[in-house]
């Protein structure tokens, strides 16, 4: 027995039957499967009276949910003190001073949404310093960086002198080993402080964020929102100082780009 679209049941024909032939049993089936499907679509007559069939629209697959955005800033922190506008001006920073960039060693471009610094051949270095009328103290900074696949550079961070050329605290991003460590700089050279942290798929290209803490006595490093290192150490004594942004390549060549940097001061500091 078949059924009307509203529910109810269609009495059998009456009369005598007969067998349909196989051709246009055929096409009434055709036919039939025709007007199934555009009943879904347009109102059905039964008995005279239109009756509005709805279109019941499929469920759309969810899209996949996005990994929620990792604090920023992670802890408490004062008032904002330096954004970088990164619009591919180069506002915000001043490139390369009382030094000069060779082209066939290191270039250093500000492209909308990040300022970019390459190593084109062995032992390049390339500098920014952050263009701020007055330097930080102790302070927390946020900076979003991605590397071109293949790099085999250092970025460095100076995130405080207490003696210029020869005392200060960095923050440094070993590409090809895909680390983050902090070093001081004494006496023309480098020594880690703590131990290097991996900063994983890094080498794939994606953005990570990381965030610096310069306390008066204390470093904390956190990358993607979770904590990484805490050294305390005591052989940077606080001083105001503008930070810089150096690329250095001894052995290989690559790519780093800086596409956001911030700094806030400390609860108390600044």
């Amino acid at each position: 027995m078949t059924t009307r679209p509203d529910g109810g049941p269609v009495p059998p024909a009456t009369g005598p039957r007969r067998r349909a032939r196989p051709v246009v049993a055929a096409v009434v089936a055709m036919v039939a499967a025709l007007a199934t499907a555009l009943a879904v679509a347009r109102p059905w007559e039964a008995g005279g009276v239109a009756v509005d069939v709805p279109v019941v629209a499929l469920p759309e697959a969810a899209p996949p949910q996005a990994a929620p955005a990792p604090p920023s800033p992670p802890t408490a922190t004062g008032p904002l003190l330096y954004e970088a506008a990164m619009d591919g001006t180069g506002a915000g920073f001043l490139d390369a001073p009382a030094t000069e960039l060779n082209p066939d060693e290191e270039t250093l471009e500000h492209v909308p949404g990040a300022m970019r610094l390459t190593a084109v051949a062995e032992g390049a270095y390339g500098w920014a310093r952050l263009a701020v009328a007055e330097g930080f103290t102790t302070y927390l900074a946020e900076m979003d960086v991605a590397v071109r696949p293949g790099s085999d550079v250092t970025l460095c961070w100076s995130l405080r002198w207490a003696e210029p050329r020869q005392l200060a605290w960095y923050w440094c991003l070993a590409t090809a080993s895909q680390t983050a460590e902090f070093r001081v700089f004494h006496d023309g050279r480098f020594t880690t402080i703590g131990s290097p942290v991996p900063v994983p798929g890094l080498q794939t290209g994606r953005t990570v964020r990381v965030h610096v803490t310069v306390d008066e006595r204390r470093l904390s490093m956190h990358l993607d929102g979770a904590l990484a290192a805490q050294i305390d150490d005591d052989q940077v004594p606080v001083d105001r100082t503008i930070p810089g942004i150096e690329l250095s390549s001894r052995r290989g060549t690559g790519e780093v780009e800086v596409r956001a940097l911030r700094v806030w001061a400390l609860p108390g500091g600044g």
